[in-house]
């Protein structure tokens, strides 16, 4: 029986995929050390210029590491990622991390 997750990171993006990358990568490697079924990360994407780079990246990402992925089919703004994210979460707590958002 697989635990529903206690947290959820939610991860909007739109058009800072080089910050995001630095930010996802911190993350990851704190959470390698962390029981990974108790938290989860979902990550939800406005449409951009950089559209096929993120889409790329994050589904490479993916493949390594489970994470949930909203592409949205236009630009719906800030709030509407947010509650996209928030959504698409399972855990019931949410925590709302931006592409600038170090976790430290």
């Amino acid at each position: 029986m697989s635990e529903e997750p206690v947290l959820s990171i939610c991860m909007p993006i739109y058009n800072r995929l080089d910050s995001f990358r630095y930010v996802f990568s911190r993350l990851i490697d704190q959470m390698i050390d962390l029981n990974s079924n108790l938290v989860e990360i979902v990550v939800s994407v406005n449409p951009s210029d950089k559209l096929e780079e993120t889409k790329t990246y994050l589904f490479q990402e993916c493949r390594r590491h489970n994470f949930k992925i909203n592409i949205n089919e236009k630009n719906i703004g800030g709030d509407g990622n947010n509650f996209t994210n928030k959504r698409e979460r399972e855990g019931g707590f949410v925590w709302v991390v931006g592409g600038e958002g170090l976790i430290l």
